[in-house]
């Protein structure tokens, strides 16, 4: 019985179910009608013709547009094709071009097939000669006498000749011999561009840049890759070397953005990366790649399989800090540095630094003063990550600092291996890590603003003042009062006497030249155009690129010849100085900084020589560093006195501008009121001592006060990092004197 009505409701459900599909179909066929109806009907219609005809003329344009593009992707295009679509006026240019273009194609071409076969023959040569023994010692320890020996034996495998290349260049400093055994690797095997590329890097080492640049533009001909790009845009920058610049910037910009869309790691250092024009989010996975690139899977797997253990924390013990650095010596980061160990509350904090860099040992002052005053200072120069995450993890540190991070000699992949349950970033370069291994970055509201927090993979930890720390109180001490002379030995360039009229301003840059370019060499020859009695100090580098900036500076129209004599140049070129060099900056009126990237120890340097800086922010962290540094040094006080007397709607004593125009006007108008200008330089010199940005001990209590929070998050709320504000602690510590900040 169960089943007959299971039968007859199967039944029923097909029969009812052929039903609907009937009822379904006969509807398509309705509204199929009625649409094949209104369609014969609009086309019939004066609207069908219109329509038509933009269609086709879109299709036409757009078919013409791609076709005139295509020429310049591809030169082999048919001359008779070429001439139909220029208009006759251009013809001559564009089959100049175009000629031009097909020459140097073929003759590329021609090379490669005759490098091929060349490099195919030799091949086969040294596979007669005993390449597989070479190539089973050349991976042991290199030593003169094994050179000597595989030499005479292999003369002709180019290989060997690297190998003895980088022998004498990196552990002898021989790079004139470096050079040559490169050369002679080059000309056995012309195709492998790695020769190209140390010869390049020899060059380099031996101040000859021009012959680099030859060395890396031909590596690129044989093998256009990304990287051979971002090598060259990096000589160029070296060497301020800007003729092809345009060409090669938006190349290396576009490789990048394209790496970035298709989420691919770019192969560009983030250091690279800060100096072009990327957005925060750009920057943030350019970061990553890097960050994550250390054996990223063997270290996410095997530091489980290291079985690290993290401390336990009740609040009553020490909190364990550790620095990890390979600037524990005469650094830019060292001197900052320097004296903040000792500045720690020992009773509240142990302090571990560790120096992971060779270069960094006795007797350096840097390394000796750390030495003395933090509670541990470990060398670990160990390759291997692993072992060096270990010795790490052996001193069980509650929170641990990167002092490096895409810097030179900086081990990032050990804090991958995440030694301490907490990491920090902080100081060595002002960027994310775009890594989930790091917690906190150490910031302030002026470099990452709220609304760039989502742009960075750590937690922001903002600081009352800067994020910065400058130690000039105890490194430097307090520069003389008596006003520095100008001297003939400061310049590479000729200056007419010692001492320039009262009435001579003079602006000043002392950043390396890598920060240079020639958007920045136009905006400050427009400064220069628009005023009178003033120059223009740079850093002085290297002839090279000293030769570059003044050829480039001429094409804006500003020149370092004189007309008159004992006239003043518009543009001068100031050698680097010792201990003394804050002094001798001094003799600057106005730092006007690159705002691509600022200077950060350098824009320090200034304010505390009492010279008044100029930046413009714009979105990254190293953009934002000097404005800063300048809102630290008091001077909003000061803005709404000038703005009472001026009545000008210009931040102009906060020395930060808000466009390329407002700081062309703003550098113009500070040279322009020099009683003004020099009574707010007194009360910038006055104010040094109290300066929160010159105050290491205050900085230290701040850093500690950071540090606490860090673990009330993890250990008392058992939270995950968050952002947060660190209390001012100003009224408390503030305002130490010099050398005796207890």
């Amino acid at each position: 019985m169960i089943a007959s009505k299971s039968k007859q409701r199967s039944r029923g459900w097909k029969e009812g179910c052929c039903c609907r599909c009937i009822i379904q179909l006969g509807w398509m066929i309705y509204w199929m009608i009625e649409w094949l109806a209104e369609g014969i009907l609009f086309i019939a219609s004066s609207k069908f013709r219109i329509m038509v005809a933009i269609v086709i003329s879109y299709a036409f344009l757009s078919t013409t547009a791609l076709f005139i593009a295509g020429f310049f992707e591809n030169s082999a295009v048919a001359p008779s094709l070429w001439n139909k679509w220029i208009p006759d006026e251009l013809s001559p240019t564009w089959e100049r071009i175009r000629l031009d273009l097909l020459d140097k194609e073929m003759k590329r071409k021609e090379m490669l097939k005759l490098l091929e076969l060349e490099r195919d023959s030799k091949r086969e040569e040294m596979k007669l000669k005993g390449r597989d023994e070479w190539e089973e010692i050349s991976t042991k320890s290199i030593t003169d006498s094994v050179l000597i020996e595989k030499m005479g034996k292999h003369s002709d495998i180019d290989r060997l000749f690297q190998v003895k290349g980088d022998y004498l260049g990196d552990i002898k400093n021989d790079w004139s011999q470096a050079y040559n055994l490169y050369k002679k690797a080059n000309e056995l095997n012309p195709l492998e561009v790695n020769y190209l590329a140390n010869m390049a890097w020899a060059l380099l080492k031996l101040n000859r840049g021009k012959e680099a640049m030859k060395c890396l533009w031909k590596s690129y001909e044989i093998r256009p890759t990304y990287g051979s790009l971002v090598s060259l845009i990096d000589v160029a920058w070296k060497l301020n070397d800007w003729e092809k610049y345009d060409w090669l910037h938006g190349k290396v910009l576009e490789g990048a953005r394209e790496g970035v869309q298709r989420r691919e790691k770019v192969w560009l250092n983030p250091y690279l990366a800060l100096h072009l024009p990327l957005t925060l989010e750009e920057l943030k996975w350019i970061s990553r790649g890097y960050s994550m690139s250390h054996d990223a899977t063997d270290i996410r797997y095997m530091s489980k399989a290291m079985m690290l253990t993290y401390p336990k924390w009740d609040g009553k013990r020490k909190i364990r800090v550790g620095y990890v650095s390979p600037d524990i010596r005469n650094h830019a980061v060292g001197i900052q540095i320097r004296s903040m160990f000792e500045y720690h509350d020992h009773d509240s904090f142990e302090i571990f630094v560790y120096s992971v860099n060779e270069e960094a040992k006795m007797p350096d002052h840097v390394y000796a003063k750390v030495n003395q005053t933090a509670d541990r200072l470990t060398d670990i120069h160990i390759k291997e990550w692993s072992e060096a995450a270990k010795r790490i993890n052996d001193d069980q540190c509650d929170i641990l600092i990167d002092l490096a991070l895409f810097t030179a000699y900086s081990r990032m992949d050990v804090f991958a291996a995440k030694p301490a349950p907490i990491q920090v970033a902080w100081l060595g370069l002002a960027v994310t890590t775009g890594a989930p291994h790091y917690d906190y970055i150490i910031a302030d509201q002026t470099v990452i603003p709220e609304e760039s927090f989502p742009h960075y993979s750590e937690k922001v930890v903002w600081m009352p003042h800067s994020y910065h720390i400058f130690d000039h109180k105890q490194f430097y001490g307090l520069p003389s009062s008596k006003k520095y002379s100008f001297s003939q030995y400061l310049f590479s360039t000729k200056i007419p006497t010692d001492q320039p009229p009262p009435t001579q301003f003079f602006f000043c840059n002392h950043q390396n030249n890598y920060r240079l370019d020639p958007q920045i060499i136009y905006h400050w020859t427009n400064i220069l155009k628009r005023t009178n009695g003033t120059t223009l100090i740079i850093k002085h580098q290297t002839d090279e690129s000293t030769d570059e900036v003044k050829k480039q500076a001429l094409s804006f129209g500003i020149s370092t010849e004189v007309d008159t004599p004992g006239e003043w140049p518009r543009l001068l070129f100031m050698r680097g100085g010792g201990m003394d060099h804050i002094h001798q900056k001094s003799i600057c009126n106005l730092y006007i900084d690159i705002p691509k990237y600022n200077g950060h120890s350098t824009s320090g340097d200034m304010l505390w020589a009492g010279v008044p800086v100029l930046t413009l922010p714009l979105e990254s962290m190293a953009s934002r560093a000097a404005a800063s540094f300048i809102k630290t040094s008091g001077i909003p006080e000061l803005y709404i006195h000038f703005h009472f007397l001026f009545g000008r709607m210009l931040n102009i004593l906060l020395r930060i501008a808000d466009s390329w125009e407002d700081y062309e006007e703003k550098a113009v108008w500070l040279s322009s009121f020099p009683p003004e200008y020099f009574a707010f330089r007194k009360k910038i010199e006055d104010e040094r001592m109290t300066n929160p940005l010159f105050d290491t001990f205050l900085f230290v209590k701040h850093l500690e006060e950071a540090f606490e929070e860090m673990m009330r998050i993890r250990y008392a709320e058992k939270s995950n990092p968050r952002h947060f504000q660190v209390q001012n602690l100003q009224s408390t510590f503030g305002a130490k004197q010099l050398q005796n900040p207890t």
